[in-house]
């Protein structure tokens, strides 16, 4: 007996005929609004969408891991419902569904230069957690599923000096200018991005962070005490003045036509999950420069 009719290679087939049918179905006029998750990555990116440039079918590898972050946030919210954690924004159907009802859209202002740009923020949060006595009002949650590098980095941080090492992880990596050259990567910059764009678009002072190992499953970052520890993270006036700054200049580069810099190496894992890649450097290599 063999497989002559492999059930794995049927759903890549299914999810690959399923990315076509989307990119057939892509819209070359994209409303100009930013996703708080784009914003902390490469400007070059957000202009190619905005700029209505047919992105590339999206890998089934890729595919798989956007459904496994689905499932990592539904299955955690529901595990805190049992658990008799007070939860907001969100609404729980009757087989095991859940609708995010905070967030959506938020017009703001930058000015650059001599001209000031409307700036809208467009999502939904994760919803909002109850943290305890002594809180003004819940928090925004947010489930943030890393790699297990990524994630072990966080905890090693977690352990040498609790919330205010991990926010200096993030903020740390926020100082690295890429200046003339593009950066290897910025992976905390872009959470740290997505987590103060998220506050300003539901315009709400805290941010309680649950980090998920999908690897090894685990939630929480482990603490001296030995117990698992959620993050709370205040916003960040200074860096939520940086998200709308980037927005603008990606604006302002849609008016005159011209991209910005990439922000990343070729190579870099930004790079290569990038929908647009092919008029970057994929471009550059098409032409043999």
């Amino acid at each position: 007996m063999k497989i002559t009719n492999d059930p794995i290679q049927r759903v890549y087939t299914y999810l690959l005929e399923k990315a076509a049918k989307r990119a057939e179905r892509f819209t070359a006029t994209p409303p100009l609004r930013f996703r708080p998750s784009e914003i902390g990555g490469c400007k070059r990116e957000i202009f190619y969408r905005l700029s209505g440039k047919k992105p590339r079918a999206v890998s089934g590898e890729t595919q798989l891991l956007f459904m496994d972050g689905e499932v990592h946030h539904n299955v955690i919210r529901q595990l805190m419902r049992e658990a008799g954690v007070t939860l907001g924004d969100l609404v729980f159907g009757p087989e095991g569904e859940i609708e995010e009802t905070g967030g959506t859209l938020r017009v703001l202002t930058h000015t650059l230069g001599e001209k000031t740009y409307d700036v809208q923020l467009s999502g939904r949060s994760d919803g909002s957690v109850d943290v305890g006595e002594g809180a003004a009002a819940m928090p925004l949650l947010e489930i943030k599923t890393v790699g297990r590098f990524k994630f072990y980095e966080f905890e090693r941080a977690y352990l040498k000096g609790g919330e205010k090492s991990v926010l200096k992880l993030l903020r740390d990596d926020v100082k690295k200018k890429a200046g003339a050259k593009p950066h290897p990567e910025h992976a905390n910059r872009r959470i740290w991005y997505q987590f103060q764009a998220t506050l300003l678009l539901v315009d709400q002072p805290y941010i309680c962070v649950q980090f998920k190992n999908r690897d090894k499953c685990e939630l929480g970052l482990l603490g001296e005490d030995g117990l698992r520890h959620s993050v709370l993270i205040a916003a960040d006036p200074d860096v939520q003045q940086d998200v709308l700054a980037r927005c603008a200049v990606v604006l302002r580069a849609l008016e005159t036509g011209v991209a910005p810099m990439a922000e990343f190496m070729d190579g870099s894992m930004s790079c290569k999950m990038c929908n647009f890649y092919q008029y970057c450097w994929g471009a550059t290599k098409k032409e043999g420069a």
